[in-house]
């Protein structure tokens, strides 16, 4: 696609974003998404660089400040979400991600789409309730196995899944996001760096209840290959 100017953009964004406000949909956030080169897997990058995935509600906002210290052009993808690249496959080119359990993932997703102003489309669906939510918002659906895959559009199928664990064992650094301040020094250090006097950055975390059962059902039936991902990588983990 042609880029496009600032002008027409703003126009485009204007008018797409009247729209949503009275079809519920997400097309402004979609087109700023395309702008801003998110969700794109058709890039590259050297191969003594790190891409780092960032999966969303997986640490993002810590990992970038962790990262941004290091020297210019190590770290690529730092300010944009990106999966993994067609073109420069795992093993032969060192991505870093982080592993989040899909149900806090998505619950956590969820409520933050609760607190997003009210001219937002995803706070729109989030206050229709969590099936709607996950009906209309992608970003809650399958997100891990479609950034591991390289696969983003369309809904992930069994042959995403098995891309995503064959991408997942090839991976550069692959930490567990519920052990965070264990993690990520672990990742400096395989980076290079030193973790002696390291400040690990720290974000106050959203207070909200968890999810009750009926719930926890909902977000696994729509995660169900992310909830393979996530069981396969911790396994790997315990056993060593």
């Amino acid at each position: 696609m042609p880029p496009m100017h600032d002008r027409t953009f703003r126009v485009m964004h204007r008018l797409l974003k009247r729209l949503d406000t009275r079809t519920g949909g997400d097309l402004h956030i979609r087109l700023s998404n395309w702008r801003l080169d998110y969700h794109n897997a058709d890039y590259r990058f050297g191969e003594d660089q790190v891409a780092f995935l960032h999966i969303p509600k997986t640490a993002g906002t810590s990992m970038h400040e962790l990262l941004g210290t290091l020297p210019p052009g190590t770290i690529v993808n730092l300010q944009l979400n990106r999966p993994v690249s067609i073109h420069c496959p795992p093993g032969r080119y060192r991505y870093i991600a982080m592993m989040r359990d899909p149900i806090a993932r998505v619950w956590s997703y969820y409520n933050m789409a609760l607190r997003l102003d009210v001219d937002n489309p995803y706070q729109h669906h989030a206050r229709q309730g969590l099936a709607f939510f996950l009906e209309h918002c992608w970003e809650v659906r399958e997100m891990a196995t479609r950034y591991l895959s390289g696969r983003v559009h369309g809904e992930p199928n069994r042959a995403c899944r098995d891309i995503a664990l064959q991408n997942l064992e090839r991976m550069y650094f692959v930490g567990l996001f519920e052990e965070l301040h264990t993690e990520l020094p672990r990742l400096v250090r395989l980076l290079g760096g030193s973790d002696q006097g390291l400040q690990l950055p720290h974000h106050r975390k959203a207070s909200y209840p968890p999810p009750n059962e009926e719930e926890t059902a909902l977000i696994r039936r729509y995660n169900r290959h992310d909830m393979d991902l996530y069981r396969v990588f911790v396994e790997q983990r315990r056993s060593g």
